[in-house]
C-alpha cells in the first residue's frame, strides 16, 4: 500500500520565497563585489610614480645614534594621496624594521634611531583603496 503525503502549499510557498530571497541576496553581494573590485562610481586613480615619492630626515642628513625624523612626501599627481604609509628600513646583517608613520601637515612621519652609519635600503609601502604600492629608496646615515 502506498501511502501519500499531502502536500502543504503554505510550506512550498514559503521555502520558495526563501529561495528567492537567498538568490537575490548571493546576486547583491556579488555585485557588490565587482563593484568595489573596479571601483564604480569611483574617480580611476593613476599610478604613482617613483620620482613622485620622496624620503628626507630631519636632521638632514641623518646621523647614526641620534633620533631622526623620517618624512614621506608625495609630490606632483600624487601631492594629495592618502593611505596607511610605513617605511621599511633594511641594512646587511640587521634585523629589517617596519614603521608605521603618522600623518602631518607635510607628510607621513616617523622617528628611527639608525644604529650605525652607512648605506641603508628603504621601501616606503603605500596601501590605500587603490591597493599596495612600494618604492625602494638608497638612504645614507652618517
Amino acid at each position: 500500500m502506498r501511502t501519500t503525503i499531502p502536500d502543504k502549499p503554505e510550506t512550498n510557498r514559503s521555502s520558495a520565497q526563501s529561495r528567492r530571497t537567498a538568490r537575490l541576496l548571493a546576486l547583491l553581494l556579488l555585485a557588490a563585489m565587482a563593484m568595489a573590485a573596479t571601483g564604480c562610481g569611483a574617480q580611476q586613480s593613476r599610478p604613482v610614480k617613483a620620482d613622485q615619492v620622496q624620503l628626507v630626515s630631519e636632521p638632514s642628513p641623518a646621523k647614526a645614534k641620534e633620533e631622526t625624523k623620517l618624512l614621506v612626501q608625495f609630490t606632483g599627481d600624487a601631492a594629495g594621496l592618502t593611505g596607511q604609509i610605513d617605511i621599511q628600513i633594511d641594512k646587511q646583517g640587521q634585523k629589517s624594521r617596519l614603521l608605521n608613520t603618522k600623518k602631518e601637515k607635510n607628510g607621513y612621519a616617523a622617528a628611527y634611531t639608525f644604529p650605525d652609519p652607512g648605506q641603508y635600503k628603504t621601501v616606503i609601502h603605500i596601501t590605500n583603496d587603490e591597493g599596495h604600492f612600494f618604492f625602494r629608496k638608497d638612504f645614507y646615515v652618517q
